[in-house]
């Protein structure tokens, strides 16, 4: 099931009266009983920070299409999105992120994925 009429979002938005850049991304929530799959960057300035996996929403994209891209893509398997769970919005000092949670299905295709 594909959901639609998600909002589209600013490109900007005003935090501690400047302008910074706002970054869309999604996230999946892929659960196993009482267990929650997150991951830890490997890699920039948020090196070690522990995160749910997903991406940047690219123009053109809905949020349904780049979680089922991201998974594919960091986790090599296939998912199906369940349903639109919350946005979680943070305040970096250089940026302010817009995250949109999904609650994901494995569909049980694919090598490195935690089985649901």
């Amino acid at each position: 099931m594909l959901l639609t009429g998600l909002p589209l979002f600013n490109a900007n938005i005003m935090c501690d009266n400047r302008e910074k850049k706002t970054i869309h991304v999604v996230a999946a929530i892929i659960r196993r009983g009482n267990e929650i799959f997150a991951s830890q960057r490997g890699y920039g300035e948020y090196k070690d920070w522990w995160e749910f996996p997903g991406g940047n929403i690219e123009l053109g994209e809905t949020p349904e299409e780049v979680i089922v891209r991201e998974i594919k893509k960091e986790l090599a398997t296939d998912i199906e999105v369940v349903e639109f769970l919350t946005t979680v919005e943070y305040d970096y000092p250089g940026f302010y992120i817009d995250n949109g949670l999904f609650l994901v299905w494995n569909q049980g295709r694919g090598t490195n994925a935690p089985r649901i």
